[in-house]
């Protein structure tokens, strides 16, 4: 049926075969998002500001239990569902973490990474 339609209306398949550029992107996209990470530590700290900012225990636990649990883990590993399901366990440690990241005016190191996805894009009707 549908070889007959495409006679009919003689129509051409539009062909995209894979080439060396697709074959290179995921790299040249890592290049590109790896450039923004800076390992360098410096080697004097700032001068700390207190700013007054705090976090409490019920502050992260009503964070972790709004979590979205169909989100994908971050670069830890650990699921979203997690923190929602384990809000309470978690939120005091986390607090902790937080207010001397606060604190200290430093944000650790793993709380700075990120995991990046391509997702490529569905084809539109008119390509089909």
């Amino acid at each position: 049926m549908w070889q007959g339609l495409q006679s009919i209306t003689d129509y051409k398949k539009k062909t995209s075969p894979v080439t060396d550029q697709d074959v290179l992107l995921p790299g040249r996209l890592n290049h590109f998002f790896a450039r923004f990470e800076d390992n360098t530590v410096p080697l004097t700290r700032p001068a700390t500001k207190t700013c007054g900012l705090s976090f409490t225990a019920a502050d992260v636990r009503k964070t972790f239990r709004r979590v979205n649990p169909r989100k994908a883990a971050g670069p830890d590993g650990i699921p979203s569902r997690a923190f929602r399901a384990c809000a309470d366990q978690l939120a005091g440690v986390f607090t902790d973490i937080f207010n001397q990241s606060l604190s200290q005016s430093v944000v650790p190191t793993c709380f700075k990474r990120a995991t990046i996805v391509p997702v490529a894009k569905k084809a539109k009707v008119t390509e089909l």
